[in-house]
């Protein structure tokens, strides 16, 4: 099985318990009792942790990032990182990354899989093309422009029994992704 690196984000705007955190310890859990290698790191919320995330991490792992979308309603994987980040100050008042001029949206190839395996793990999960425009965006786009292997997952408000079984179902559709990956 594939290490697999979980990123979660904390406190924002009147967010003050941000579901991503227990996502991802639950996720990495499941994962290392499945035998495989999961680590998580807990990002600020802000663009410069997002970029140092992004590339301190490597090429090597998976990278499953997690954020919350307050507003939906079910849990969604990003097809696409943008490279704009927006004009939203982060938690340090600092304004996202003003990329290259010709810079495009980058594709996860990973998106469609992992709400498949969410879904058989009974998740209501669907396909994003709309990552937002504030930090989530901006830790895509750079690790997916990085070269690796990304997916973002926003998740609604949920208290902590649903983010703890969110991230258990979680990290079983890893597994099971994972596992069908290895056999092609």
């Amino acid at each position: 099985m594939r290490d697999v690196v979980f990123t979660s984000f904390g406190s924002f705007r009147d967010i003050v318990h941000n579901p991503s955190i227990l996502v991802a310890a639950e996720a990495a859990a499941v994962v290392a009792a499945a035998g495989g290698r999961a680590g998580v790191e807990h990002l600020e919320v802000t663009y410069l942790a997002a970029e140092r995330c992004a590339l301190s991490l490597g090429d090597g792992p998976l990278r499953i990032h997690l954020g919350l979308a307050a507003s939906r309603t079910q849990v969604t994987v990003e097809r696409w990182g943008h490279p704009e980040s927006g004009t939203e100050p982060d938690n340090a008042g600092a304004l996202g990354p003003v990329r290259a001029a010709g810079a495009l949206p980058l594709e996860s190839g990973g998106a469609e899989p992992l709400v498949a395996a969410l879904r058989l793990e009974g998740v209501a999960a669907e396909l994003s093309d709309d990552a937002g425009g504030f930090v989530c965006n901006a830790l895509l786009w750079s690790s997916l422009a990085s070269g690796a292997d990304s997916c973002f997952v926003h998740l609604p408000l949920l208290d902590a029994d649903e983010a703890q079984e969110v991230g258990r179902c979680l990290g079983r559709a890893l597994c099971r992704w994972l596992a069908e990956e290895a056999r092609v």
